[in-house]
């Protein structure tokens, strides 16, 4: 079987309420440490250059960018969607959240750290909770952990949320992807299929807060949208013996 590993690079931003300028795209690349990958095998990939998150979809069943949430509901009115947290996210959530709050109590007294623990038995507490806004689900998920940043919090809501939208969700359910450390920016993982795969690198960078209105200060909820996200997407095409 012929082996081969082609990298196809799309770039492309969304932006709230900043526009954006080549200089806010993440300048990341995607590599893997083996060519010729054996089901079975484990494998590293690795992420260069440097994004405020990073979120890989390795492709196989369950992880495919194309049925993923982002993929999918990229341009559409998502007023009327149906999202849900269920419990079998909270142990990625978890793992996702991990190196966030690690560098945040890092920085902060002992009493302003966050305990994980507690941070997930109160986003337990959203466990089958119907919304009709991924940015309502957002919002209660920040109201549990407001120190961390506001694209991190609406990555939770994106990566590991149920849509159960009728139209907009795949009989199999939305896929998700793998978290990865921005500083470690490796992941490894194991194909347990052959078959050809494509893998998506998401890297966003999040702008500064653009204060709208009375600046925060009357109505906390105002400021849920006003951050530039900016995104870019890597590729990496890879057959699995």
């Amino acid at each position: 079987m012929k082996h081969y590993l082609n990298f196809l690079i799309l770039i492309f931003t969304t932006s709230i309420l900043i526009s954006c300028s080549e200089e806010d795209l993440p300048n990341v690349g995607l590599s893997i440490s083996n060519l010729e990958p054996l089901a079975g095998e484990s494998l590293t990939f690795t992420i260069s250059g440097s994004a405020d998150t990073f979120v890989i979809f390795t492709g196989d069943e369950n992880h495919d960018f194309e049925k993923s949430h982002i993929a999918i509901t990229t341009g559409q009115d998502l007023d009327q969607e149906i999202i849900v947290l269920v419990s079998d996210s909270l142990p990625k959530i978890k793992d996702y959240l991990i190196p966030f709050i690690t560098t945040y109590n890092g920085n902060v007294g002992i009493n302003q750290q966050y305990d994980i623990d507690n941070v997930m038995s109160e986003i337990a507490t959203l466990i089958d909770k119907e919304y009709t806004n991924k940015l309502t689900a957002a919002y209660e998920i920040w109201e549990f952990i407001p120190e961390l940043n506001g694209e991190t919090i609406r990555n939770i809501v994106d990566i590991f949320f149920e849509n159960n939208s009728v139209i907009l969700a795949p009989d199999s359910g939305f896929s998700t992807g793998f978290a990865v450390d921005k500083y470690e920016k490796t992941l490894q993982y194991t194909y347990n299929n052959p078959g050809t795969y494509i893998v998506t690198l998401i890297a966003t960078n999040l702008s500064e807060k653009n204060y709208s209105g009375d600046g925060y200060q009357n109505d906390r909820t105002a400021s849920a949208d006003e951050y530039g996200i900016y995104r870019t997407y890597r590729e990496l095409v890879i057959t699995v013996q």
